[in-house]
């Protein structure tokens, strides 16, 4: 006797059965947020906000400990322990490579930002300030955008003509380097002395008014 052939003509597509189970939990999830009333939708709110405040200052506490870290190891052994940042190619806005290392003799703070960073627009203007105060004793600023495509290019052209920044703009659209130097969080900052080493990486939002940095940046433009 011939073998029946299933008729699968009326089963429709597979379903998977995971993605449904999460939307499912998503939509319970949102249906029990609705049925609160307005009081303890407030509470959930400054609730939310509360912990992205608690994670804004334990962020600057760290970066204020990675600081006073920093200024603390100035000695000739820890100098010498020193990471090198390596070798690698900045893009500029013509897409010209120019090889980092021509920046060697410097003190340089490298930044990577974006256009919908809120903290790497504060920080710009900070850098510029201090870029003002250091620059004629070998003091650079070397910000890297990581907007995709022209995003980045056209924002800090507006951005650069509004501020009168007068360090050079590259671009790093396909975050190549932004992986060489694992970036997760913006701003990813990096300062590197006049030799090519990192002295000090900051991620998230830093005072870099603060004391500390400044008598950071006072100490590597006074090493030779």
């Amino acid at each position: 006797m011939d073998s029946e052939t299933p008729d699968n003509s009326s089963q429709g597509p597979r379903v998977n059965q995971a993605v449904v189970d999460e939307k499912a939990r998503r939509f319970e999830k949102s249906i029990q947020l609705k049925k609160l009333g307005w009081p303890a939708k407030l509470g959930l709110i400054a609730a939310a906000i509360a912990f992205v405040a608690i994670g804004y200052v334990k962020s600057s506490l760290w970066q204020k400990e990675d600081l006073a870290k920093a200024s603390s190891d100035m000695d000739t052994e820890s100098i010498k322990e020193r990471e090198p940042a390596g070798e690698f190619d900045l893009i500029d806005e013509a897409g010209k490579k120019i090889a980092f290392n021509q920046y060697r003799g410097k003190v340089v703070l490298l930044t990577f930002w974006a256009s919908w960073c809120t903290p790497c627009l504060v920080e710009l203007p900070a850098f510029a300030q201090i870029e003002k105060k250091f620059g004629e004793r070998g003091f650079a600023v070397v910000p890297v955008n990581v907007d995709e495509a022209n995003i980045g290019k056209d924002f800090a052209r507006d951005l650069w003509k509004k501020n009168s920044f007068t360090f050079a703009s590259y671009f790093d659209p396909t975050r190549e380097l932004a992986e060489r130097f694992e970036i997760d969080i913006l701003p990813g900052n990096f300062v590197i002395d006049r030799q090519g080493r990192i002295v000090l990486s900051s991620f998230g939002a830093t005072d870099w008014n603060d004391p500390e940095t400044v008598e950071l940046i006072e100490a590597l433009v006074n090493e030779k």
